[in-house]
């Protein structure tokens, strides 16, 4: 049974109403993966698995006006080798842009989503890539209120605010980006549920064809961090990465993408950690 089909019919009405006013453009998207994983410490007593992670598909419907241009995007993700195919919505929003402003409005990724976990290159077989700092990072936020300013395309500075009734405190984040052809720096600000301060950093940086990354989050102490170098080359990308989640010991990681069509790759990533526990997996991601 298909769950949380309300969310597609809201946004398929939206559209309709929408469509005699606007010339919308309406472009799917979505993300296909098969693998197949290998890993040292039995999982149900097998050691050898076939997944599907990180399946989703998505909509998105843009409108450009002279005044400036108008999208809205759902997306949701998926287990095709669940005994019950559901729906899990991820992201729901709309977004107006006008020149260096742009307000977007629903259910938005998170500051640190966008601005340090999306902006590293790692594990495809893993979910949001196996990084450490994911595992304190919230994916979204409903009801959410964002405003970014772009000050001449090197300099981003953006808020965003959860307006939740059930909350006493206003829930906000706030981040900034500085970027130039070699590469970018980014850090985020955010007020946590228990009063804490949390602090995220990301820096990139681009010489030739080889990229370096490192991520932190910060909260009272260090939570995690991780460092990765990849190289790119003219059909395939290779890179190895680090990272320390708390006390434990550290994972490393090691992989292998080559493009096969501009849309469809193959890839081929290993993890271990200190005990020398290990995963492979292998398999083909398809983007459209």
């Amino acid at each position: 049974m298909l769950k949380k089909v309300f969310s597609i019919s809201g946004l398929t009405v939206a559209l309709q109403m929408a469509a005699p006013a606007f010339a919308i453009q309406a472009q799917p998207s979505g993300q296909v993966q098969i693998q197949a994983a290998y890993v040292s410490e039995a999982i149900n007593d097998h050691n050898w698995l076939v997944q599907m992670p990180n399946t989703y598909i998505g909509v998105s419907a843009l409108e450009s006006l002279p005044s400036g241009t108008f999208r809205a995007h759902w997306r949701a993700g998926f287990e095709p080798f669940a005994d019950e195919l559901t729906l899990d919505q991820q992201q729901m929003y709309v977004q107006w842009q006008q020149g260096a402003f742009a307000l977007w409005g629903g259910e938005l990724p998170t500051l640190e989503s966008v601005l340090i976990e999306s902006e590293m290159s790692t594990l495809v077989s893993a979910a949001r890539g196996g990084l450490a700092v994911a595992n304190y990072i919230v994916p979204t936020e409903k009801k959410a209120l964002r405003a970014d300013f772009q000050s001449n395309e090197a300099v981003l500075f953006t808020g965003q605010w959860v307006f939740d009734e059930t909350k006493t405190d206003q829930q906000w984040s706030i981040g900034a980006v500085v970027q130039s052809p070699e590469g970018s720096i980014a850090t985020t600000y955010r007020q946590t549920e228990a009063g804490n301060n949390q602090w995220g950093t990301r820096l990139r940086w681009v010489s030739g064809t080889t990229t370096f990354f490192a991520a932190t989050l910060y909260e009272e102490s260090l939570l995690a961090w991780d460092v990765g170098l990849q190289i790119q080359g003219a059909r395939a990308m290779s890179f190895v990465n680090y990272s320390v989640d708390g006390d434990e010991d550290g994972l490393w990681r090691l992989g292998l993408h080559q493009n096969l069509t501009q849309s469809l790759i193959n890839f081929s990533e290993i993890v271990w950690d200190a005990d020398a526990n290990l995963q492979w997996s292998t398999g083909f991601q398809l983007k459209f």
